[in-house]
């Protein structure tokens, strides 16, 4: 199995570990460096995995764990060709870095999820480049993602799918199952130990190493005063070519309002288009999303559908086979 030389010279693979205990349960696929000059979640995942194999806590059900972008990963670079996590609407055409990472990603995500006879849950784990407190990223689908990110004691932003395309997570529920990602910006090592701690926490929400309700502490770094949920309102796209330089001083959480300059495009400045939160304000060298703001939604997120953890997964519609195969016991 394909793999990559970390910063200490250690081989890491794509298949980070497994860890299964004596009776069935959830499912938790855990994803980090899917981009590759986010190497936390990787180390988040071998941490908790670390702790799973002693059985501190014990283990019912399964936590897998899955480096992202390897080539990426290896050069500390976002991405090589392109974005990992844009492409992952259709099949991308040719046979470049990235095309290659997603087709063996996809093939051990088809592999884990159709194999498994119970509810399942995949995270994408993230970093961002300025100064981000954690917060979590329900996508809308099954609603086992929306009811784990509450206990997580992180503020939930919704919205992201109505301005990102060929993420990961829209993948995961196109085909069937609840996907999350969980994002911060801090020093490698410290974001590693609030990504494995959020880890630790859908691991008890899933009832793997729980049963375990909603977190009364937060995730360190997160501020007061923040919304327990916000909604994306507006996404500053960077168009081809251009030259975008954020204004320095932003964190995600930061209050904006309209006007307030936030940014240079090609020599002219760039200025909030509303009241809000910025979030992940853009200051690395690669990507094309500048910045977003988030606002307090009109009412809760919509996508909670599914109930319960037992019902995660879901429902087939009649007549239709199962996404990854038609088998009796996949046919709801």
């Amino acid at each position: 199995m394909a793999s990559f030389v970390s910063s200490e010279g250690l081989e890491v693979p794509r298949l980070l570990g497994r860890v299964s205990g004596p009776r069935p349960g959830a499912l938790l696929i855990a994803v980090g460096g899917i981009h590759g000059n986010e190497p936390a979640g990787v180390l988040a995942i071998q941490q908790v995995l670390g702790l799973l194999e002693s059985r501190i806590p014990p283990v019912h059900g399964t936590f897998l764990g899955l480096a992202g972008n390897l080539a990426a990963l290896a050069a500390g670079r976002r991405f090589l060709d392109r974005d990992l996590n844009r492409i992952w609407d259709d099949p991308p055409a040719g046979a470049d870095a990235e095309a290659r990472e997603r087709e063996a990603l996809e093939r051990i995500l088809r592999t884990e999820l159709e194999r498994h006879d119970g509810p399942a849950l995949v995270i994408d784990c993230h970093t961002s480049s300025g100064p981000c407190p954690p917060f979590s990223l329900p996508w809308p689908g099954p609603g086992l993602a929306l009811k784990v990110a509450r206990t997580l004691g992180a503020p939930l932003i919704t919205g992201f799918e109505r301005h990102l395309e060929g993420l990961l997570l829209g993948w995961v529920t196109r085909h069937g199952y609840p996907a999350m990602a969980v994002e911060l910006g801090a020093p490698v090592d410290e974001a590693a130990a609030v990504l494995a701690e959020a880890l630790l926490r859908a691991l008890g929400a899933l009832g793997i190493t729980g049963p375990a309700g909603p977190s009364r502490e937060t995730l360190p770094g997160v501020p007061e005063g923040v919304p327990g949920e916000l909604e994306v309102a507006h996404r500053h796209r960077i168009p081809p070519g251009a030259s975008f330089t954020m204004l320095p001083g932003f964190a995600t959480f930061d209050r904006v309002t309209a006007g307030q300059p936030l940014a240079h495009q090609n020599g002219e400045l760039v200025r909030s288009p509303l009241d809000g939160w910025i979030l992940l304000p853009k200051y690395q060298p690669e990507g094309e999303d500048g910045f977003f703001v988030a606002t307090v939604p009109d009412r809760p997120p919509s996508h909670d559908r599914d109930g319960t953890i037992p019902g995660s997964r879901r429902r087939t519609p009649p007549g239709r086979a199962h996404p990854f195969r038609n088998t009796p016991r996949h046919r709801q």
